[in-house]
């Protein structure tokens, strides 16, 4: 067994000493994972045998047997234990580099493990994260899943045999279920002491991007992070790692620059994509497999391309409808519609993908209200208002007449909201999920609103977002119809606020309110239905009063806020959870000041802190 893939179990004194760890990853760094099956293990199915009909194929999955028996990841299965557990058998696929590429086909297995859904980074989440200026680094852990045992009672059910020949995994192998939440939790658990020294550090498996403010500490924190990783027993892939810091980064297929702040495909991404998009041309016979690689890339880049979610729905609108089996019908030959000629002339534009998107998080916006009836629309805009019916020949659907309310408003505000970014407040959810989503394959009428809407507000606007605004003026039945309380229905006990007031200082104004829990005379509301005196949503207000703050906001909103209070330099109270694995705790560490001279010295306060 080689040096770089030795179990974390060998560091579990450092884990223990540096981690703050709960009793399953505990146990998992300790003893290793076990599956969790959804009720009794399967059954022992027989011995299956992996064969392949290609002598290239043989040679590859032996080429790479004798790999993972290198890195102890593999071990043949001990004498009398051949007839149990579970077997699956090994196939191969084509790797982008050349050559072939053997994987564990767990799809069976897979059906008697237990679903735990967890959330990974999306690409919206590290645009947000960079900061103009920001300098980057990356490292990528070599063998990840293979730093983590499987129990030995378990690895019964990671059986398969070639040649005779019968192997068990050791390790987590990929293609296993859960091998995502499994090591994506030990990493987190493993970054916690570094977040909360104020690290700014994202991972998506096994590859970890650091964002610092200057060269200097980019190369420091660098430094600390390899260290800290070789501590607690990862290895480190310095052949794949980017360490020297740079301005300018590929992470995760997409190119980030801080200079620009903006972001784009990678030019080797960008070139596959257009490979594709030339041999999937309107009329051409094409098999479905490579629509759905297509489809496949599209999703994965969509995010850096400008509007690219929204030219997809007409794809994606054709080949839902001819309903294709994607593994019995892959080969299926299909001829491509001249009506997505458009979106795929968008995507193959070299210009398009270059051209990138701007990355951050918008320190505030301009909010628009509006609402539409059957007989007519209307909208609000920074105290301007705009009604109007529809014509008489309009029969519509709600849900089409609310969207083009939207792309009425915006446009007859067009010289208040050119240039900026916009916020839309809608009470109909079908039109809130079209402008976030792009579009959408369920109705085309939408879709072409949609379509019209975006692409203008494109031209004239900042990215917009839009935001379900519900209707329901009774605030007993609406809580008990949601099922609880939302984030804005909480408050703090009045015990708690004197404590805080005394330690602190008391505020001026509270940033996240309504009628019922403000703790301040003066109160933005997140609703406004409340009449708030200093107006509804705080973030479309610019700037914040020069006073004492406070805020206690829902949890998603705690990085607009952190960005909010840094550009202005603002001093605020904040209410919030201490979650050391929030992409945003770091930033809150580094705001964070002393309770001024003279304010209680009682005992430690962890829900709140205050910031300059």
């Amino acid at each position: 067994m080689t040096a770089n893939t030795r179990p974390l179990s060998e560091r579990a004194r450092e884990w223990g000493r540096l981690c703050a760890m709960s009793k399953w990853i505990s146990e998992t760094i300790h003893y290793g994972h076990a599956l969790h099956f959804q009720a009794a293990p399967p059954p022992f199915n027989g011995i299956v045998e992996t064969t392949f009909t290609s002598q290239v194929q043989s040679q590859t999955l032996e080429l790479e047997l004798r790999d993972l028996l290198s890195k102890d990841a593999i071990s043949r299965v001990p004498r009398r234990q051949e007839l149990s557990g579970f077997y699956s058998p090994y196939f191969v696929v084509p790797k982008k580099s050349g050559g072939m590429r053997p994987i564990l086909d767990l799809s069976l297995f897979n059906c008697s493990i237990a679903v735990m859904h967890f959330r990974m980074l999306t690409m919206r989440q590290v645009l947000e994260y960079v900061r103009s200026g920001d300098w980057f680094t990356s490292t990528d852990l070599k063998d990840a899943y293979f730093h983590i045992p499987v129990i030995p009672r378990h690895r019964k059910f990671l059986h398969f045999s070639f040649r005779g020949v019968q192997y068990q995994f050791n390790r987590l192998p990929f293609g296993y279920s859960l091998a995502p939440r499994t090591f994506s939790k030990c990493l987190e658990t493993a970054l916690q002491p570094l977040r909360a020294a104020g690290m700014r550090v994202l991972f998506y498996l096994d590859e970890l991007l650091l964002c610092a403010r200057s060269e200097d500490e980019a190369s420091e924190r660098t430094r600390k992070l390899t260290e800290h990783l070789s501590t607690l027993g990862f290895s480190i892939n310095w052949e794949k790692s980017s360490i020297l810091p740079s301005q300018s980064i590929v992470f995760l297929g997409v190119e980030l620059n801080a200079s620009l702040m903006r972001a784009r495909l990678s030019p080797v991404r960008g070139a596959d994509l257009i490979a594709v998009i030339s041999r999937v041309q309107p009329r051409r016979i094409v098999r479905a497999l490579l629509i759905m690689k297509l489809l496949g890339m599209m999703a994965a880049a969509h995010a850096v391309v400008p509007l690219g979610l929204l030219h997809t729905r007409r794809l994606q609108r054709w080949f839902i409808r001819l309903r294709v089996h994607p593994i019995r019908q892959k080969a299926r030959m299909l001829r491509v519609p001249p009506s997505v000629g458009g979106d795929l002339a968008h995507w193959g534009n070299p210009c398009t993908l270059s051209h990138g998107i701007p990355i951050g998080r918008p320190a505030s916006h301009v909010s628009v209200v509006t609402d539409a009836s059957l007989l007519g629309w209307g909208g609000t805009c920074l105290s301007h208002t705009v009604v109007d019916h529809w014509p008489s020949h309009t029969h519509e659907h709600i849900n089409v007449l609310e969207l083009m309310t939207v792309r009425n408003v915006v446009r007859h505000f067009a010289a208040l909201l050119e240039g900026r970014h916009v916020e839309i407040h809608t009470n109909n959810r079908v039109a809130a999920a079209y402008i976030n989503r792009q579009g959408g394959v369920r109705s085309l009428p939408l879709l072409r609103v949609a379509t019209d809407l975006l692409c203008w507000a494109h031209v004239h606007l900042l990215p917009i977002k839009a935001t379900y605004i519900p209707v329901v003026l009774n605030v007993a039945a609406d809580i008990l119809s949601r099922g609880g309380p939302r984030d804005s229905d909480w408050r703090l006990h009045p015990a708690l606020v004197s404590l805080i007031w005394m330690r602190f200082g008391v505020p001026s104004v509270d940033l996240f309110a309504a009628q019922e829990n403000a703790q301040c005379r003066l109160w933005f509301s997140l609703s406004p239905r409340d009449r708030p005196p200093l107006g509804a949503d705080a973030f479309s207000h610019q700037p914040w009063p020069r006073m004492l703050l406070y805020a206690f906001p829902p949890v998603p909103l705690i990085p607009r806020l952190l960005d909010r209070v840094r550009s202005e330099q603002l001093s605020v109270i904040l209410v919030a959870p201490r979650c050391l694995s929030a992409s945003w705790f770091p930033d809150l560490q580094a705001l964070v000041c002393p309770a001024p001279r003279g304010g209680c010295h009682g005992g430690r306060m962890p829900f709140s802190r205050r910031m300059e």
